[in-house]
C-alpha cells in the first residue's frame, strides 16, 4: 500500500492522549501511635487510543518514636502522598505494558499540592484490641 495510507495508523500511535485522573486520600491513627494512609487513584483514558480504566488503593502505615499524633497526621498528609506515588505509577506501568493498547505512563506529580485539606478523609480507625478492650469495659461496668 502507499504510504500515505499508513501515515494515519503511525500518527495515531504516536498521538498524546487525555487521562482523567482523580485521586484520593485518607488517613486514620491506629493504635500504638501509627497512623495508616490512604490513597486512591481512579484512571480513566481515551477510549479509542487505550481504553483503560483503572482503580488502585494503596495502603501506606507510617509511625513516629518521638512526635505526637498531631505531627504525625501534618507529615501524614504533607509527605505522604510524594511516599507512595512511585509506587502507584509502577503498578500502572507494569500491568499497563503487557496489555493490548500499550502502556500508561503517568508523570511524576507532587501530590501533596493536588490534595488540599479538605479533600483528606480522616477517620479514627480500630483495632481488634481496642474492640475487645470496649467489650471489656461495658462488661465491667
Amino acid at each position: 500500500p502507499p504510504r500515505s495510507t499508513l501515515f494515519p495508523y503511525t500518527t495515531l500511535f504516536r498521538s498524546t492522549y487525555r487521562l482523567e485522573l482523580r485521586v484520593s486520600a485518607g488517613v486514620s491513627l491506629l493504635s500504638g501511635g501509627n497512623a495508616e494512609v490512604k490513597l486512591g487513584i481512579a484512571l480513566k483514558s481515551d477510549p479509542l487510543v487505550k481504553p483503560y480504566k483503572i482503580e488502585l488503593d494503596v495502603v501506606g502505615l507510617f509511625d513516629t518514636p518521638n512526635g505526637t499524633p498531631e505531627q504525625l497526621i501534618d507529615f501524614c498528609r504533607s509527605v505522604a502522598p510524594n511516599i507512595l506515588f512511585p509506587y502507584i505509577r509502577q503498578v500502572i506501568d507494569k500491568t499497563t505494558s503487557d496489555g493490548r493498547y500499550g502502556e500508561v505512563r503517568l508523570d511524576p506529580a507532587n501530590l501533596s499540592a493536588l490534595l488540599p485539606a479538605d479533600q483528606w478523609v480522616e477517620e479514627p480507625r480500630t483495632t481488634k484490641s481496642d474492640k475487645a478492650a470496649a467489650a471489656d469495659k461495658i462488661a465491667v461496668e
